[in-house]
């Protein structure tokens, strides 16, 4: 009984030592939670236009609160775009080394266009209540896809020569004219309805763009030689959105 005894004094430092760290532990674990917890999983739809070019887009995000309050939240998400250009809808030159000319840029002109482009995305809500709030969401990479098309390019003043083009395959987003494909930037202001309902009225820039078959070639200032292969349509068009939140 007395071995009993002595065992019982002699473990109960380090008893005590070990709900101590496991104490720390869920206190670090309980900081982490409340600085950065996963939020909502939403699934959309969005819908833009300036008459010209019409972006329609199917969407998933899962959002992730961050901050001790979490008015903050950082989204990840994939999207699937549908991009319709009219008759009259002009592509222009799109490497932006050769944009800085206007001597360089050169017009294509398609019998209608459409685009599929299936891109992943970035997204930043900040709620300012409980209904209201402000989102940006910008395409970061993906790929592109669609029929092949015939146009007329108009090229050194006047010139005309038929071609045909393709959907420019590869998308990826950089800094202004340098990013490439098919992209779209949203920037909404949200209002949640009820539990499950996000509703989105703002503004969009899409960029659709189509890689010729027969390449064009352009000396720089610098003498650099540059293939024009590529050529796109860009606006910033009235747009709109729901989400269901689960």
């Amino acid at each position: 009984m007395k071995r009993i005894a002595l065992l019982l004094i002699l473990c109960s430092p380090l008893s005590a030592l070990a709900q101590n760290t496991q104490s720390d532990n869920e206190s670090e674990t309980v900081k982490a939670t409340r600085f950065f917890n996963r939020s909502s999983l939403e699934v959309g739809l969005l819908y833009g236009t300036d008459g010209e070019l019409h972006v329609g887009g199917i969407n998933a995000v899962q959002y992730w609160a961050l901050g001790r309050h979490r008015p903050l939240k950082l989204g990840a998400g994939i999207r699937l775009n549908s991009m319709l250009g009219n008759d009259n809808l002009s592509y222009i030159t799109a490497p932006a080394a050769l944009l800085k000319d206007e001597s360089n840029i050169d017009t294509v002109l398609f019998e209608g266009t459409q685009i599929l482009a299936l891109n992943l995305f970035l997204s930043l809500r900040y709620d300012i209540t409980s209904h209201w709030g402000g989102e940006a969401a910008f395409d970061l990479a993906g790929f592109s896809f669609g029929a092949e098309k015939k146009g007329m390019l108009t090229f050194d003043d006047g010139k005309l020569f038929p071609t045909n083009a393709t959907p420019t395959a590869g998308n990826y987003f950089l800094a202004g004219n340098k990013s490439v494909g098919n992209l779209i930037t949203s920037l909404f202001i949200t209002y949640q309805y009820k539990s499950n309902w996000r509703f989105k009225l703002g503004a969009m820039h899409n960029l659709a763009e189509y890689s010729l078959g027969n390449v064009a070639r352009y000396t720089t200032d610098e003498g650099t030689v540059l293939e024009t292969q590529r050529y796109r349509a860009q606006n910033w068009a009235a747009g709109m959105g729901v989400s269901y939140l689960f």
